[in-house]
């Protein structure tokens, strides 16, 4: 690679790097301008999501691929939540056991804390499931588990076992190997919903709570069933005190 080129490849990082920063700061400006007591924060996250969706779907035609942000924004927001809560400064390393990426680490009143995003994590019968966000104690306890999603649709809901993301998340909540039951959440970003309550209340009854913007279709669906949607003020909540 001759000087011009190491000169280019080394601006298109710093940009790509720049961007990062930028969507880091709005989450946690958002997380701080809105304090979750207010109950707003997560319709400021979506908006934050769909405004992006709309740009990229101006931009090139369609915004497939793009879930993946969705992901970030409520990882990244999370994480700030731990971390003003409990003032842990999560270190990002490759772990051993976690498969191959790397899951954010901290030491607390002598407990070792992982939290992971796509990581392996590893269930009693062998098995392992990879879900979208996740907080170890000890390698013991499951604290939460998450998977975020655009929106709810039966196509994914009634999927495989393997893959459906109510499935994975009753699946993982339910296995021996925790102390104790862990806490998991479904987290929509869109405030609509295609699929019948009925279809997820199945899962709600095995613990699984379904978190997703105020005053849409998934509010009023699952209010009038038999397992009301959880917000997401109530979600962070439960997080917050769950590993006090």
């Amino acid at each position: 690679m001759d000087l011009k080129e190491d000169l280019e490849r080394n601006v298109m990082v710093e940009t790509i790097n720049s961007i990062f920063k930028i969507i880091d700061g709005k989450v946690k400006e958002i997380v701080e301008n809105y304090p979750i007591d207010e109950g707003n924060q997560f319709e400021e996250l979506s908006k934050l999501y769909w405004d992006s969706w709309n740009h990229l779907k101006n931009k090139m035609g369609t915004s497939a691929g793009w879930p993946w942000f969705g992901e970030y924004i409520v990882f990244y927001a999370v994480k700030y939540h731990i971390e003003n809560k409990t003032g842990v400064d999560f270190e990002n390393k490759l772990k051993r056991g976690f498969g191959s990426v790397k899951v954010y680490t901290a030491e607390l009143d002598d407990k070792s804390l992982v939290l992971g995003h796509n990581a392996i994590l590893k269930l009693k019968d062998r098995s392992s499931v990879r879900p979208d966000i996740f907080f170890l104690v000890n390698n013991e306890q499951l604290i939460f588990t998450i998977d975020v999603k655009v929106s709810i649709t039966s196509k994914w809901t009634m999927a495989s076992s393997k893959g459906g993301a109510l499935i994975k998340l009753a699946r993982t909540m339910e296995d021996s190997r925790w102390k104790r039951t862990p806490l998991g959440y479904l987290i929509c970003l869109d405030k609509d919903m295609s699929t019948p309550a009925q279809m997820c209340n199945r899962y709600q009854e095995k613990g699984v709570k379904i978190v997703g913007p105020r005053g849409g279709l998934i509010e009023k669906k699952l209010k009038s069933s038999d397992f009301p949607m959880t917000t997401f003020q109530g979600c962070i909540r439960e997080i917050l005190e769950a590993f006090k």
